[in-house]
């Protein structure tokens, strides 16, 4: 299985009716590839923004045909190379499943704009077959059943119900009505007959809601001109039970393509279900739960994959387990803001599917290898029960005999022994061996202990210097600041003021003569200058006299 094998698209609704004047939680990105859930401006129990990223996103501005070409029409191409494919719609009630599978009714046959994969797909196949009839005869078959509450119905024989058989291939339903179809006129009469026994129930979220899982089967069979000079007939190549017949038509090349309308999971307080109603949306729920599970399972790489559980998830084990078939899941999501809790559910279905990769699921056809299967496991769990109960857990391990024999290309007995002569041979040093690991725990603990120490102790350090770093720079900041303003206001003083004079003597006229005119005077030295200046200038005064 390629990472192409499953495909995961994902379709937005448009609003209807009064929710064209609430806000919206779901949005389409420009690279049709991303939608967001924002749950902000809601009053739904989840918060935040959601992102996720699919194959395809689709909005209101998508109609049929762009969800049918860019996603669907691929699975009939898958089909028609002689492989099977699926095709089903995930989502909660009333979010449009019904609308993308099956669309609206058509006359004539005709597709029309509004019709859904249903038609398109059979479209596609008759224009298939008109264009290869001169080298290969095809021959399509319809089959219808419901899954309601518990109960497997023929959609194509008055709701007839239906036993179910597991085989080493595939469960099948024993008993359904298959119909060779040759023209979109028989399309369209069978998928009357089919839709008008569908269980359709009107609740608060949905007028029309569907009560039951829907599963369209077309088969399609390709024989050789050379081999089957005539077209052969559905009775040739299939029996009463559905099963193709060994001794049938030689060169028939068999492919499926599975249409699956999944009820809507619903919540009873907002659907309002009662009575009959609230038994079906329980049974519903309990499905949509267990197919829940099985892709969990299968995500998280579980040894064992639920599928037995449910007769949903036993009819959709194919598309899973089949390593050639293809898978495509198309999530519908209800734009109003009331809607984002399921919406946001939805969404994480989705990418739990596309999180699924090849060869992470061990399917087991044969119900008897599946119960030798748990019954192993079960051994497995008692034997380490019983060892934790000794005291030797930290030694012994729950060991998958059966594939390690298979890993060796040796028989399992032969393993088996050579695990249990293993265990023997180091039963006896079991009291030192745990001291010694013991101690060497207790080490790597004290040792662990030391550098979370050393590295908190170092932290600290750091914080306190980053601290100190930070506060003798402010300092430095400040002084810088404080010095700029001394001298920006010492400036602005010498700048704009006079020096006053100073004030003669009153009792004589003569001027204190300046140090320049006095060349042996000293530079100006505050008290010493007046000294030694006053006593010059009193001797040349005296002379003049």
């Amino acid at each position: 299985m390629s990472e192409q094998r499953i495909t995961v698209a994902v379709r937005i609704r448009p609003p209807i009716g009064h929710e064209r004047y609430e806000p919206v939680c779901a949005r389409k990105a420009d690279d049709d590839q991303t939608i967001t859930i924002n749950a902000e401006e809601t009053s739904a129990s989840v918060s935040g923004v959601s992102v996720f990223q699919f194959d395809y996103v689709f909005d209101e501005t998508d109609d049929q045909v762009a969800v049918y070409e860019e996603s669907v029409q691929e699975m009939v191409d898958h089909a028609l190379s002689g492989f099977s494919a699926t095709v089903f719609t995930y989502g909660q009630t009333g979010s449009g499943k019904t609308y993308t599978i099956l669309g609206s009714k058509s006359a004539d046959g005709k597709v029309t704009e509004g019709s859904g994969a249903f038609m398109r797909v059979f479209d596609d196949l008759f224009t298939y077959k008109e264009a290869v009839k001169d080298r290969t005869h095809i021959v399509i078959a319809l089959s219808a059943l419901e899954l309601y509450v518990e109960d497997v119905m023929d959609l194509l024989m008055d709701k007839k119900k239906l036993k179910l058989r597991d085989t080493p291939e595939e469960t099948i339903t024993v008993g359904i009505n298959t119909v060779e179809v040759h023209t979109m006129a028989d399309v369209e009469r069978n998928f009357d007959v089919a839709n008008s026994f569908r269980s359709v129930t009107a609740t608060k979220m949905n007028d029309t809601s569907s009560r039951s899982h829907a599963l369209f089967f077309i088969d399609i069979f390709q024989i050789p001109v050379e081999k089957s000079p005539q077209a052969p007939k559905v009775s040739q190549l299939i029996d009463e039970t559905g099963m193709s017949l060994s001794k049938g038509v030689a060169g028939v090349t068999k492919s499926r393509i599975a249409l699956v309308d999944l009820a809507g999971s619903e919540r009873v307080k907002r659907s309002g279900a009662t009575g009959q109603a609230m038994v079906e949306a329980q049974a519903i729920n309990k499905s949509l739960s267990t197919l829940g599970t099985v892709i969990n399972a299968m995500y998280l790489q579980n040894p064992h994959i639920p599928f037995r559980e449910s007769k949903l998830t036993k009819l959709l084990k194919p598309c899973f387990v089949d390593t050639t078939s293809r898978l495509l899941l198309i999530g519908q999501v209800a734009p109003p803001s009331n809607s984002a809790s399921e919406s946001l559910g939805t969404l994480r279905f989705c990418d739990r599917v596309k999180g699924l990769k090849a060869g992470q699921v061990m399917g087991f056809t044969d119900p008897a290898a599946e119960q030798a299967f748990l019954q192993s496991r079960r051994v497995n769990e008692e034997l380490l029960a019983e060892m934790h109960i000794l005291q030797a857990q930290y030694y012994y391990e729950a060991v998958n005999v059966r594939r390690l024999a298979a890993a060796k290309s040796v028989p399992v007995d032969q393993e088996r022994q050579r695990i249990v002569a293993e265990l023997q041979a180091g039963a006896a040093d079991v009291v030192a061996r745990k001291e010694r690991e013991m101690l060497e725990k207790a080490e790597r603990k004290a040792i662990a202990q030391r550098d979370a120490a050393v590295e908190s102790f170092v932290l600290h350090m750091n914080s306190l210097i980053e601290e100190y770093e930070q506060v003798a720079h402010t300092v430095k900041r400040e002084k810088k600041a404080q010095k700029k303003l001394r001298e920006e206001k010492r400036r602005s003083t010498r700048c704009g003021c006079v020096r006053p004079k100073r004030p003669r003597s009153t009792g004589s006229s003569c001027r204190r003569p300046s140090p320049r005119h006095d060349r042996t005077l000293r530079p100006w030295t505050g008290s010493s200058w007046l000294l030694i200046g006053k006593s010059r200038w009193w001797e040349k005064r005296t002379r003049l006299v």
